[in-house]
């Protein structure tokens, strides 16, 4: 009776709270994208400052530990029950891109040599920067209305058309 009910257990209960851990995780995980990537581009706006080399080591090593549990889940969920797992699995690919973008952002501010220089379309970039963090802190809170989503993509192409009308 014990190992059948520890079995039970382990198969019907475990899996749904690996799924709802992996999906608050995702969602930490952006609203941490978004704040990097904010840090990133103030430095980067204000004479390419240089930033700590290891300030994205505790992020990249926190978006392994999620793939492993995205495959633990996808282990133990698909087998019982039939939802349909490829949105955590994109939302993941997504955060894992964004990282190695992140990171690239850190190496070319790190390795910029002499004082840096005034960005002219501060303005325009700092618009999009925003407009990115939105975006980036929707997919943190994916219960958000539709609506709001259609926000921050407006807002991002009126900081793009901005941009470009300042580049003509």
């Amino acid at each position: 009776l014990g190992v059948g009910s520890a079995f039970l257990v382990s198969v019907l209960l475990w899996p749904v709270r690996a799924g709802a851990v992996l999906k608050a995780r995702l969602e930490q995980r952006f609203a941490t994208c978004a704040e990097l990537f904010a840090s990133l581009m103030d430095s980067f706006l204000t004479l390419q400052t240089r930033l700590d080399p290891t300030l994205l080591d505790a992020f990249f090593h926190d978006i392994l530990k999620d793939r492993a549990l995205y495959h633990k889940v996808l282990r133990h969920e698909r087998l019982i029950y039939r939802e349909n797992f490829s949105p955590l699995g994109a939302r993941l690919q997504t955060l894992e891109l964004c990282s190695a973008h992140l990171f690239s952002m850190l190496h070319a501010l790190n390795n910029v040599s002499g004082k840096g220089y005034k960005i002219f379309m501060e303005p325009e970039l700092r618009e999009m920067t925003a407009a990115i963090q939105d975006s980036l802190l929707e997919q943190a809170a994916p219960q958000r209305q539709e609506e709001q989503s259609l926000s921050s993509l407006t807002r991002l192409d009126a900081a793009l058309v901005k941009a470009e009308e300042r580049l003509t």
